[in-house]
């Protein structure tokens, strides 16, 4: 999967829906989640490469006509049927489900797609609930008995501030019975040290129900990478953040070079779980050249995750 901030499917003379080195660089994805597309729905877009095409759009900006935000949810053909978009009423964010039967998984997987407006923007200023207040209604309905992943661009800067309770022990704690501990898991590492309101909210946000950000802490961004470059400076701003729960299933994380014919200023980010589904694939999905898998000799007679743990 890999979520990404375009600033806009259409930059200039550039059709991002029909670019090829804008399709090549997702196609490899089974879901991909594109924010600020800056489109209505009138665009008449229907598939963007190999992907089945779900805007959800923002109204046009009377004053200067233009569409703002806007996200798109791109689905391969394949596992369509079983990604199922929910029902929402707002347009900064979607919730999409991976049904667990499928895919493999011991619970459903929600997905939430994210753009949150920076906290100096118009649109924010004139807002009324916080998008954490509508995630955390939400969530409570889904998180009884499902797992739970966010992505998207946030406009929130955490640096390396806590997103779990730290030595975590029922013994030390006065805890509530139905809180289950946090795991001892690595701290976050973040090239961005800067710590915002919004970034603190965050990761608030994320020890109130158990998620964790894969930025600088997983498997391929170990130091947490750089999501975002302008003239005033690099960030991190865009993330992937997942239930606790659902952290054995994550096999890596990368932040990818930023490409400003393809962004105005933000990384594609991509992650990978491990799942068990098949399916028919057509001949365009699969007409791939298949390269040996490294050899894990040097782990010995581990597992494969006890090699993942290691590293």
């Amino acid at each position: 999967m890999c979520t990404w901030n375009v600033g806009g499917l259409f930059s200039g003379d550039i059709d991002k829906t029909q670019d090829k080195t804008f399709i090549d660089s997702i196609s490899k994805y089974d879901l991909a989640f594109l924010v600020e597309t800056h489109v209505g729905y009138n665009s008449n877009i229907k598939n963007v490469g190999p992907f089945n095409y779900y805007p959800v759009c923002r109204p046009i900006t009377k004053a200067n006509n233009r569409y703002y935000g806007g996200i798109a949810i791109l689905r391969k053909p394949h596992i369509k049927d079983h990604v199922k978009i929910l029902k929402n009423s707002n347009t900064d964010y979607q919730w999409v489900k991976l049904e667990k039967k499928f895919f493999g998984f011991h619970r459903d997987l929600y997905i939430c797609v994210i753009y949150y407006p920076p906290v100096t923007s118009t649109y924010t200023k004139k807002g009324g609930i916080e998008l954490f207040e509508c995630l955390e209604n939400d969530i409570t309905l889904f998180c009884k008995d499902a797992d739970i992943l966010l992505c998207g661009d946030f406009n929130a800067r955490a640096g390396s501030h806590p997103d779990l309770i730290i030595q975590d022990e029922i013994d030390f704690l006065p805890l509530y019975n139905t809180y289950p501990l946090d795991k001892n898991i690595m701290l976050r590492k973040n090239r961005d040290k800067k710590l915002d309101c919004r970034g603190k909210d965050l990761c608030e946000f994320c020890i109130s129900h158990q998620l964790r950000i894969l930025n600088g802490r997983t498997l391929g961004d170990l130091n947490g990478n750089f999501t975002c470059y302008t003239p005033n400076g690099a960030s991190v701003v865009d993330y992937s953040i997942v239930s606790e729960s659902a952290l054995d299933y994550i096999l890596y994380f990368r932040v990818a070079e930023f490409v400003p014919t393809l962004s105005d200023c933000h990384c594609k980010i991509e992650w990978e779980m491990s799942a068990q589904f098949s399916a028919n694939l057509r001949d365009d999905c699969i007409d791939h050249d298949l390269h040996t898998m490294p050899s894990l000799d040097t782990c010995g007679q581990r597992t494969q995750l006890q090699c993942f743990r290691r590293l």
